[in-house]
C-alpha cells in the first residue's frame, strides 16, 4: 500500500536506525521500502538481509546522481498509491507515524503531519512546510495525472533544494491536503548532509532561484488556476530568499543581484493576495535580519528594479 523511498549515498553508518523504525510500523506488512543506492562505495546488501524477513526491501543501483534524480528513481521502480520519502539518517517516531497519515489520506490528495528537526545545539518541533517532503504522504495518481517530476535539469548542479520544488508543485495540484497534529517524524542533524555540508552561501542561493525559476516555468505549463495559493507561495519565497541569505550589505547586492527571477515572480504574483494578507505577513515577519534589515525594507527593496 505504502512505497517508502529512500535515497542513500554511503549511509551505511546511518540506515539501520532508519530501517529499524520502519521495521517496527505496525502496519509494516503494506509496506515496501526501496533503497536507492545512489553512487555509494559499496552495496547495502548486508543491511538489508538483516530486515528481508520483516519488510519488503529492495535496493536499486544508480551512479551518483543526487537525492532528486534517486528520488525520481524509486518512484518509477515502485507501484503503489503512496508514497513516502525518506533520508537515510531519519526516523520514525512511533510504531503509529505511517499508520496516522493513512488514517487521514483516504479523501485526500496528500497526507502530513508535524515534524522534529534536530539541530547542532537541540531539537524544534516543526509544524508542516511547504518546503519540506518530510512526514508527508503522496498519492501516486496525483503525480502521474500532473506529470509531477523532479527537476531534471539540476541533478547534477548541486540537487539542493530538489525537494521544495517538487512539494509546491504537488501541493499546488492538490485539491485536499488533510494535515494530523501528530508528530511522524525525525529529521536528524547530519553535518555531513548536502546542505549542511556545503558552506557556499551562493551556491546555495543560486541553486534555490534555479528550484524557483523551474517551478514557475513548471506551474505555467500546468495552466494550475490557484492564483491565490501560488501568490502566497512566491511571496514567502522571495523573503525566505532574502531572509536565510543576507548577512551584509555587500552580499545584500549580490543578492538582489542573483534574485533577479525572484524579482520577476514577485511582481507578477503580489497583486494576487489581498491587502489584509499581506499585511499579516509584514507583521510574521517584520523583524530585524542582521542587523537593522525587516520585512519592510525587504519589500521595498525587491520592489524596486
Amino acid at each position: 500500500m505504502i512505497d517508502i523511498i529512500i535515497p542513500a549515498y554511503n549511509a551505511f553508518e546511518t540506515i539501520e536506525k532508519t530501517l529499524n523504525s520502519i521495521a517496527k510500523q505496525i502496519n509494516r506488512k503494506s509496506l515496501s521500502v526501496y533503497i536507492i543506492n545512489d553512487g555509494s562505495e559499496k552495496s547495502y546488501d548486508y543491511i538489508i538481509s538483516n530486515y528481508a524477513s520483516i519488510i519488503n526491501i529492495t535496493e536499486i543501483k544508480i551512479n551518483n546522481s543526487g537525492p532528486g534524480a534517486a528520488r525520481q528513481v524509486g518512484i518509477n521502480a515502485s507501484n503503489n498509491e503512496f508514497i513516502f520519502f525518506m533520508d537515510a539518517d531519519d526516523i520514525l517516531p512511533d510504531e503509529y507515524s505511517l499508520l496516522n497519515l493513512i488514517s487521514i489520506i483516504s479523501e485526500a490528495d496528500l497526507a502530513q503531519g508535524f515534524f522534529v528537526e534536530k539541530t547542532e545545539t537541540g531539537s524544534n518541533v516543526l509544524e508542516p512546510q511547504y518546503c519540506y517532503l518530510h512526514g508527508k504522504m503522496y498519492r501516486r495518481s496525483v503525480i502521474n495525472k500532473n506529470n509531477i517530476s523532479f527537476d531534471e535539469k539540476r541533478r547534477y548542479n548541486g540537487d539542493i533544494y530538489e525537494d521544495c520544488s517538487f512539494n509546491i508543485l504537488y501541493t499546488l495540484c492538490c485539491n485536499k491536503i488533510a494535515t494530523t497534529n501528530d508528530i511522524v517524524y525525525i529529521y536528524e542533524y547530519n553535518p555531513n548532509s548536502i546542505t549542511k555540508s556545503n558552506k557556499d552561501e551562493s551556491k546555495h542561493l543560486r541553486n534555490y532561484v534555479d528550484a524557483m525559476t523551474w517551478l514557475e516555468k513548471e506551474i505555467s505549463k500546468r495552466k494550475i488556476e490557484k492564483e491565490h495559493d501560488i501568490a502566497w507561495n512566491f511571496y514567502m519565497i522571495c523573503f525566505h530568499s532574502y531572509f536565510n541569505y543576507l548577512r551584509t550589505e555587500e552580499e545584500s547586492k549580490f543578492v538582489f543581484t542573483e534574485m533577479s527571477q525572484i524579482k520577476k515572480m514577485y511582481k507578477k504574483y503580489i497583486d494576487k493576495l489581498p491587502y489584509d494578507e499581506q499585511l499579516s505577513i509584514y507583521k510574521l515577519f517584520d523583524e530585524p535580519v542582521i542587523p537593522t534589515i525587516s520585512f519592510y525594507d525587504f519589500m521595498n527593496k525587491i520592489s524596486d528594479e
